[in-house]
């Protein structure tokens, strides 16, 4: 019996079953992917730090059976997001590719929202194979736009249009030196509404008669629920000049009041006693301070506007009070006369003592003393002798006689 032509026809059968055997046999795929973002090739974990689009690539080997292929993207806050699908024939490679434009992702197309910052992995499946790979997304906001900055006082209140931004942290104002004016930043859900951003911030005495500039910045979370944050270029700065304290006001003594009149203004006061009216030619003030005479030739103006002082109207000057203490038991003084006081004086003096000494004169020739004296002692002798006659004739009987 010849075995030797079943032998030849063996052979082909087990090749035979041996390919079957292997198109049965699950298939398993090497697969590869890729992530691209402005040019270059992004590691995993690599951060984007701009609003670019990322482009994904995924390729798997040959194998003996088709295969479904698959990108899909794991967003931050959000279930896995298909990018795109194909197929892979038996015994080809496949290949697939996808974009994703972080500035608007198809997921939010209508309407458009940016990609919120945080970390996305991407996914490229071959039938039962995958590979992923992740990139953290690091794009700050737009700088805010329409920034306005207006004073009052001391009180700046500023106002811009509110960022696009999903994940929008708040916003920060900042001076021209860097200075930061809102520590820790604005909660935008507390200073912004549909109509846009506004705050006002007090800047207390210390910022008058000051010029500042300031600029407002926008901040976005690095991942939802991340204390982090990434903050925008600084929006168009605006200056903004703080009005100098007012002058203190002019005080006023007891009874001050007064009147005054001239050609660039006048002043009045009031008190418990006295009053009086002010007129000027251009304008009045009462209770302020000088006002500055404005134009080219300021100095010579200056004389029109000093106030012409009359008799009925003069201004009453302000009380100038001096301490008095009583001199010393024994040391006083008096005061002497002023120079020209003592010249006006001595003729009146002079005059005065002729006229008592010729007064004088006159009644001692009046009086003439010596011829007194002798009239004043013979009318005593009369008297004595007229007293001892009368007092013998008392005594003698009457016809003695």
């Amino acid at each position: 019996m010849n075995l030797r032509p079943i032998a030849r026809v063996g052979v082909p059968v087990g090749i035979a079953l041996t390919v079957v055997g292997m198109a049965a046999a699950p298939a398993l795929a090497a697969t590869d992917i890729s992530v691209n973002a402005g040019g270059g090739d992004l590691s995993d974990g690599a951060v984007i730090d701009h609003n670019a689009t990322v482009t994904v690539k995924g390729t798997t080997d040959a194998t003996a059976s088709s295969r479904q292929l698959k990108l899909s993207v794991d967003a931050p806050g959000r279930s896995a997001y298909t990018l795109k699908t194909g197929t892979a024939s038996p015994l080809q490679k496949g290949q697939l590719s996808a974009g994703l434009d972080t500035s608007c992702p198809d997921w939010s197309s209508s309407p458009c929202v940016e990609a919120v910052n945080g970390t996305y992995t991407f996914t490229f499946s071959a039938g039962s194979a995958d590979s992923s790979t992740t990139v953290q997304l690091r794009v700050p906001p737009a700088a805010p736009t329409g920034f306005q900055a207006h004073s009052n006082g001391t009180v700046v209140s500023f106002a811009w249009n509110a960022n696009s931004e999903p994940d929008l942290m708040g916003y920060d104002i900042v001076d021209g030196a860097g200075n930061d004016v809102t520590p820790g930043g604005m909660d935008a859900g507390s200073v912004c509404d549909s109509s846009g951003c506004n705050v006002s911030v007090d800047f207390g005495s210390s910022a008058q008669g000051t010029s500042r500039t300031f600029s407002v910045l926008a901040l976005r979370h690095t991942a939802p629920g991340s204390g982090g944050s990434v903050s925008s270029a600084s929006s168009d700065g605006q200056t903004v000049d703080f009005p100098a304290p007012p002058s203190p006001s002019p005080s006023t003594g007891p009874g001050a009041g007064g009147s005054g009149s001239g050609n660039g203004g006048s002043t009045g006061g009031s008190g418990p006693s006295g009053g009086g009216t002010s007129t000027g030619t251009t304008g009045s003030a009462a209770g302020h301070g000088p006002r500055a005479v404005s134009g080219k030739h300021a100095a010579a103006d200056l004389r029109t506007s000093l106030p012409t002082i009359t008799a009925a109207g003069a201004p009453d000057l302000p009380t100038v009070l001096t301490e008095v203490k009583p001199l010393p038991q024994g040391s006083y003084k008096p005061v002497l006369p002023y120079g020209d006081q003592i010249v006006k004086s001595k003729k009146p003096q002079l005059a005065e003592h002729n006229n008592a000494q010729q007064a004088f004169q006159d009644f001692r020739k009046v009086l003439d003393i010596g011829a007194l004296w002798r009239s004043l002692g013979g009318a005593v002798v009369l008297m004595l002798a007229a007293a001892h006659l009368r007092a013998f004739v008392e005594r003698v009987e009457p016809d003695q006689l």
